[in-house]
């Protein structure tokens, strides 16, 4: 199998050196240092992934995955930059302009585990194959433990995509095909509450909402509602596995 083929593109030659040496092991690495520079190299090689600063001279990070896009639909779209403009964000994932998103300074651990997930996705394109059968849940939530059991409940009926950042989430509903969610409310850079709310307010969603949190109280629970839960659940009640099977079966009956 050849080796997963990633180009950089970046007007910094320091940031381009040290991320080629940082991952030259384990990926084929390109670099460039503009726009221009990397549609010639995505002509001429077979990219499997793209990695784009946003603030370039001449055409800009977005623009330039807007255009590869265009020309090469089956390269996976991973764009990073230092400013957060959450318009940006929100504009680039809901066009499906980006797969992945990288705010700098970035971390290397979180470089390489987004570098990975674009692996896995690189190879699902190049063996061509489809969503499995069913409904998928969408588990976007802070605590592994919830989302391993909550995993374990809902696999056997279900397609599970699960994560603990915010920004990652409203990336998994922009690019795949996602039937329900399920909510924690401290995940990373983005809490479930504003994507609760931008889905129903602002996307106007009918993509069913659960929330899976603690110590529900009223006015808690009518302020989670508020943002749009369809349903409120506390993890630690005895029947809430259950009543969140039952709510699924129910809305996909």
């Amino acid at each position: 199998m050849r080796q997963c083929q990633v180009l950089i593109v970046d007007d910094s030659a320091i940031i381009l050196t040290g991320l080629q040496e940082m991952f030259g092991r384990d990926y084929t690495i390109f670099t460039a240092p503009g726009a221009r520079e990397a549609l010639t190299i995505l002509g001429r090689e077979a990219i499997d992934v793209i990695v784009s600063d946003f603030q370039m001279p001449g055409l800009d990070g977005l623009s330039l995955l807007i255009e590869v896009k265009k020309r090469h639909p089956a390269v996976i779209r991973v764009l990073m930059t230092a400013y957060a403009d959450m318009q940006l964000v929100i504009r680039a994932m809901n066009e499906g302009e980006i797969h992945r998103f990288i705010s700098k300074p970035y971390k290397a651990f979180e470089f390489r585990r987004i570098l990975e997930e674009c692996r896995a996705m690189a190879l699902i394109v190049e063996r061509r194959t489809t969503e499995p059968l069913g409904r998928t849940v969408l588990v976007a939530h802070e605590s592994v433990v919830s989302q391993a059991a909550l995993r374990l409940l809902l696999t056997p009926a279900y397609q599970v995509l699960a994560t603990a950042n915010g920004i990652e989430a409203l990336n998994l509903l922009a690019t795949r095909r996602v039937d329900a969610v399920v909510l924690g409310v401290g995940l990373e850079h983005l809490d479930g509450c504003a994507i609760a709310d931008f889905l129903k307010k602002e996307k106007r969603s009918t993509v069913p909402l659960v929330f899976w949190v603690n110590d529900i109280v009223g006015p808690y629970a009518e302020y989670l509602r508020e943002c749009g839960a369809d349903l409120v659940l506390d993890q630690h009640s005895q029947d809430a596995l259950t009543q969140l099977q039952q709510f699924l079966k129910k809305r996909f009956s």
